[in-house]
């Protein structure tokens, strides 16, 4: 039985305080997200993948927003 290779990184398993749990986490979904972008063509990147209409593009730009907005303090307007 051929053994199938995993595409995906699980989750770490961050132990410790509440912020390094957090920080792992972040790290994990930054680097998530970052695998599925680079490389890809501009019109995949585009394209929506799901029926929501969600694509890669507006998927990096909102996480963009929300760290924008979380972790500097800024007022995003155009989410």
């Amino acid at each position: 039985m051929p053994t199938t290779r995993r595409r995906d990184t699980p989750p770490p398993r961050t132990g410790g305080s509440e912020a390094e749990v957090l920080r792992g986490f972040l790290d994990y979904l930054r680097s998530s997200v970052a695998a599925k972008v680079v490389g890809a063509p501009e019109p995949q990147v585009r394209a929506a993948a799901v029926a929501s209409g969600t694509n890669l593009l507006g998927l990096l730009n909102h996480l963009t927003f929300v760290e924008r907005a979380m972790f500097l303090g800024e007022r995003v307007t155009n989410w």
